[in-house]
């Protein structure tokens, strides 16, 4: 048994012997969140240019129904009408093309991303093929949770899916790194992820610990830069995105030591 805690110790004071490897995959942290943040911006200026003609068109429509009564509408009201709620049908069209472009889109991005960052700590070579086939993986693998999510969410009471939307979470964040761990060239899809779903199951104990030192560090480290934001208020708006920037890219960084020391 000391020998286990004792290993447990080792592999976490080594998750923090940071080295060019670990930096690498930080900077893409940061750059991936800085190019999300300004798509979340583009995202809401061209819904913003989409809503407007649709608020003009209901502000109209309950303008409307609200003077005439019904049987006094003439052709000229009617081609109003008529006009706005094509309006309106436009918007929800444009708005569904939208939604979904932005998680096709949003899948996408994080895929290359976290290709780029687990070529790098698995040192796989930087092939065109590997790329792209860790990016299908990758997609496919959110297009699936997602629509897990969507069946749970419309199938269940609100109670029921937010209970159950925690969960699918939680499963989602364990099982994916040994996706992206275990994914190489000659692998196919369906085989990488039988692998990873069979070693997370198999492998769960050794990753106790680490995920409740994770889950410790976290919770420290948000004290310690509340407590500085204390001090000093206008620290806290640049220290927290950093702080948990940082903390992604190190408990990616905890995972794979550990992974390597168990043999996965």
């Amino acid at each position: 048994m000391k020998q286990k805690i004792l290993s447990h110790v080792h592999l976490y004071y080594e998750s923090f012997h940071l080295n060019k490897k670990f930096f690498m995959t930080f900077i893409f942290d940061i750059a991936y969140a800085i190019f999300i943040v300004f798509c979340m911006f583009l995202f809401f200026f061209i819904l913003g240019a989409v809503l407007t003609p649709a608020a003009y068109a209901m502000q109209s429509i309950i303008s409307i129904f609200t003077t005439f009564s019904y049987g006094q509408l003439n052709p000229v009201i009617e081609n109003t009408l008529a006009q706005n709620f094509a309006t309106l049908q436009t918007f929800y069209i444009q708005l569904f093309l939208l939604v979904c472009g932005a998680i096709i889109l949003s899948f996408l991005i994080t895929s290359i991303y976290k290709a780029w960052i687990w070529i790098h700590i698995t040192e796989q070579k930087h092939t065109g093929k590997y790329l792209w086939k860790f990016i299908g993986a990758s997609v496919l693998w959110q297009v699936v949770w997602f629509i897990a999510a969507l069946c749970i969410f419309l199938l269940f009471t609100q109670s029921w899916a937010a209970f159950f939307l925690i969960v699918e979470c939680i499963l989602y964040l364990y099982f994916t790194p040994f996706v992206r761990l275990l994914y190489r060239e000659k692998k196919t899809i369906m085989k990488t992820y039988k692998e990873a779903c069979i070693t997370a199951v198999k492998k769960f104990r050794h990753f106790i610990i680490p995920l409740a030192m994770m889950c410790i560090t976290l919770v420290a480290g948000l004290w310690v830069i509340l407590f500085i934001s204390a001090i000093i208020p206008f620290m806290i708006v640049l220290l927290i995105p950093l702080f948990l920037l940082f903390a992604v890219a190190w408990m990616r960084f905890y995972f794979a030591v550990v992974a390597k020391k168990i043999g996965v």
